[in-house]
């Protein structure tokens, strides 16, 4: 549309120019200026209404995508409690059986240690023991020597 009305100005300077009257150019110009100036109004408004329809458009679009993000975003909020509480019920279940593992060392452990302890009793009543059972011992080789002799 500018290309029009500056092609109309440079045509006017031609035919000024060339010696064409001056109401023939001027009549010229100002029917190819109008020209140009409508292709220009015209321009702006189709350029207007094609920035409206877009704007409509991606107004459409955001009025459909807003609820389906919304409900995308309740989703994945549902999904991530449960999986929170998923995770919440699993340490729970970790700390009680790590709870039980402990107690059953720690039964364990003192079983030892008494069996030690036991063990430890019996190994000194058994070294006492010798002690005492040697003079028996004793006596027993001398009966057994006694009916040997007879």
């Amino acid at each position: 549309a500018r290309a029009a009305v500056k092609a109309a100005h440079t045509l006017e300077r031609a035919q000024r120019h060339a010696g064409v009257k001056e109401d023939i150019y001027e009549r010229a110009l100002d029917r190819n200026a109008r020209i140009g100036e409508g292709m220009e109004d015209k321009a702006k408004d189709l350029q207007d209404e094609a920035e409206d329809k877009i704007e409509r458009y991606f107004d459409t679009v955001e009025g459909r995508s807003e609820p389906l993000e919304d409900d995308a975003r309740k989703e994945a909020a549902k999904h991530l409690a449960a999986e929170r509480g998923a995770v919440h019920g699993a340490k729970k279940q970790a700390v009680e059986e790590a709870e039980k593992v402990r107690a059953a060392a720690k039964k364990a452990a003192a079983e030892a240690k008494a069996e030690a302890k036991a063990a430890k009793a019996k190994e000194a009543a058994d070294a006492a023991e010798p002690t005492e059972a040697a003079p028996e011992a004793k006596h027993d080789t001398k009966a057994t020597d006694d009916t040997k002799a007879k």
